[in-house]
């Protein structure tokens, strides 16, 4: 895509999942964040207090690994973090795997809800093939910042890939 068509970073994907996974949480619902950003995570950024030193990336890479020992307590009642873990070159090669498959059945079986955050739709192609494991995908855009273009985009990868509307919604920070 050309520079002025991509998603940037700053456009609230990452906020709105914490503020998303933060309500149901509040709900009384078992809430997990996954992060699946792992290219450049940023929910422990966000979080100040958790880390990313493992994650999914851990969980996949070491068959050993049980992933309710990366769990990072989010300090939230009813709100767990999966996050994404070190940086990985075949990232989209991991989340195409029995494994990955199996973990996120195990996630669904868990939670009441898994809220995942991604890198931004049409810079890699992994965001793509975690929308097969969702019920509602969001793309966010943010007023003032966003181009406008990106809707475009949006409503390509639907057309081409995914059998459902993808939620488009408008995100101010103030």
């Amino acid at each position: 895509f050309p520079s002025h068509d991509r998603p940037r970073p700053g456009e609230g994907k990452t906020f709105v999942s914490i503020k998303i996974a933060s309500i149901y949480a509040a709900l009384g619902k078992k809430t997990l964040l996954l992060g699946m950003d792992l290219r450049k995570p940023a929910i422990h950024k966000e979080l100040d207090t958790l880390h990313n030193k493992s994650g999914v990336t851990t969980y996949l890479l070491q068959s050993e690994n049980n992933w309710k020992n990366l769990l990072q307590d989010t300090g939230q009642e009813n709100l767990d973090l999966l996050n994404a873990g070190p940086f990985v070159e075949r990232s989209a090669e991991l989340i195409n795997t029995k494994r990955f498959e199996k973990l996120m059945e195990e996630l669904k079986e868990s939670y009441d809800f898994v809220v995942i955050d991604t890198s931004p739709i049409g810079l890699v192609s992994e965001t793509i093939d975690l929308t097969r494991y969702s019920d509602i995908n969001l793309f966010i855009l943010r007023q003032n910042y966003s181009f406008i273009n990106q809707v475009q985009i949006a409503n390509g990868i639907k057309n081409l890939v995914l059998d459902e509307l993808i939620g488009i919604t408008q995100h101010v920070l103030i």
